[in-house]
């Protein structure tokens, strides 16, 4: 019985989990193309894209009250087919500065790889865990 006991235990701490242990679980990882990895523990709330084609993109993905800013243009029914979709959201942003942007406490910033990627490593810097940064064009996401 104390040799079945012990064979048990054996079976059971090979199963656990190695490593150290996370006070937060991560929900999902993120790796952008620049091999920069951020976990996220839940689904961003607060995000905010810096291109007018990235954040309708982004609109067609997540809910309209996940968004914390969108760009001016999408009022007008010119150049946007989401005029209907942002009128719920209350911030409008054009050529943003990383003050602007984080003044919106955002948990997500898509940077799309043709926009001013100089502002990245400001805003890692400005944002510890809950402004983490990810260029949109060549990102993905691992399991």
């Amino acid at each position: 019985m104390a040799l079945l006991l012990c064979v048990l235990s054996l079976l059971l701490a090979a199963c656990s989990p190695s490593g150290p242990r996370s006070s937060e679980p991560v929900a999902y990882q993120v790796t952008d193309t620049e091999g920069t990895v951020t976990a996220f523990p839940a689904p961003p709330k607060r995000i905010i894209t810096l291109s007018m084609s990235t954040d309708e993109v982004m609109l067609g993905l997540v809910e309209p009250e996940r968004m914390a800013a969108v760009n001016g243009l999408l009022d007008d029914p010119v150049s946007s087919n989401v005029t209907a979709l942002v009128k719920a959201i209350p911030h409008r942003i054009g050529n943003p500065t990383v003050e602007e942007i984080m003044a919106l406490q955002p948990d997500l910033v898509v940077v799309p790889d043709w926009g001013d990627l100089s502002i990245v490593p400001s805003l890692r810097e400005a944002g510890s865990e809950g402004g983490c940064l990810q260029r949109g064009k060549e990102s993905r996401r691992n399991p």
